[in-house]
């Protein structure tokens, strides 16, 4: 069974601390992982605080050249990171391949727009004071960024939030998820051997409480989390006054009309509701009937509009409630 430890300023680092991360599908143990402390989590900050001096000074074309460097690493470690996705998260193996190659897109999207971040030249000319002057802006990558990614797309929602990150210039200090960390691990193998400068990516699965110094510490300017509502707004809390970004989730409902179909309930909710234990925020978890749904279940729905919606599944119509 593999054993993977930390990344931190581009060098693997043990811990005195070794999981066991098994598969949600039978509990079996599918590798083992270092677990960073808080004094790593502070190494990984400094490393990180240290490397933006370099990352921020790449030209568009370097950054865009790592870029398809690291999209390219994914694509020919296709099934070695799909399979660490099904067997942490009990995703079918269809749906890891396919989440790869999404990944790999979304490196390769970040590619092209690293060179696309350019500025504004404005004309200041609105009154006589301000004749012949012009106004120049110009954009900066912020800095160290912490990113926080849940379980449910392992790989994905990781890209999501770095390759966005390394176009723009900036470091990342990844908290993965402590039921898929493996994924995240292996994707910093492939950002180290793409030319990355080391500590512009560090990888330290931990627990809450060592990860905490990742929203209050200083050197820290923005965080980046995907989760639930509770836990995001917490998270939003504690990092205060700097930037930060949250993707939360919610429950989406499948309501089933009685004109429908025989085969559509099971067709569509095959097609919109979670098939894995790693439950997805954009898939379905909540299936109900007509009659539930007219008699009082909306309200349970309607409680937070904001993050939950109703997927009405008939022959004649395929809409969305919100």
């Amino acid at each position: 069974m593999a054993e993977h430890k930390l990344l931190i300023n581009g060098s693997w680092r043990e811990s005195s601390t070794v999981r066991d991360i098994r598969s949600p599908y039978d509990q079996s143990p599918v590798g083992k992982v270092h677990w960073a402390e808080r004094g790593h989590v502070q190494e990984a900050l400094g490393a990180a605080d240290r490397a933006f001096a370099e990352t921020r000074r790449l030209s568009s074309f370097e950054r865009g050249q790592i870029l398809d460097r690291i999209s390219q690493g994914i694509k020919s470690r296709k099934e070695e990171l799909a399979r660490s996705i099904t067997l942490q998260a009990g995703k079918p193996i269809r749906d890891s391949r396919t989440e790869v190659d999404r990944s790999a897109l979304t490196f390769e999207i970040a590619r092209d727009e690293s060179k696309r971040m350019g500025g504004e030249f404005i004309p200041l000319d609105l009154s006589a004071a301000t004749k012949g002057r012009w106004g120049l802006v110009r954009r900066f990558p912020v800095g160290v960024i912490s990113a926080i990614t849940p379980f449910n797309f392992p790989l994905n929602l990781v890209a999501h939030k770095v390759a966005p990150a390394l176009a723009a210039g900036n470091t990342v200090v990844l908290r993965p998820s402590s039921q898929v960390p493996i994924t995240s691990l292996l994707l910093g193998e492939i950002v180290t051997d793409a030319g990355w400068p080391a500590g512009g990516l560090n990888v330290v699965p931990s627990s809450y409480e060592a990860a905490e110094i990742l929203l209050t510490d200083d050197r820290v300017k923005k965080v980046t989390f995907t989760g639930s509502p509770a836990v995001g707004w917490e998270l939003k809390q504690k990092a205060f006054q700097k930037k930060v970004t949250l993707e939360l989730g919610g429950n989406a409902a499948v309501v089933v009309e009685p004109d429908a179909a025989p085969t559509m309930p099971s067709a569509g909710r095959s097609r919109v509701r979670s098939l894995t234990p790693a439950r997805s925020a954009s898939r379905s978890s909540v299936s109900l009937s007509r009659k539930e749904y007219t008699t009082g279940s909306w309200l349970i729905l309607n409680r937070k509009p904001k993050s939950s919606s109703a997927a009405i599944l008939s022959p004649k119509t395929r809409t969305s409630v919100r």
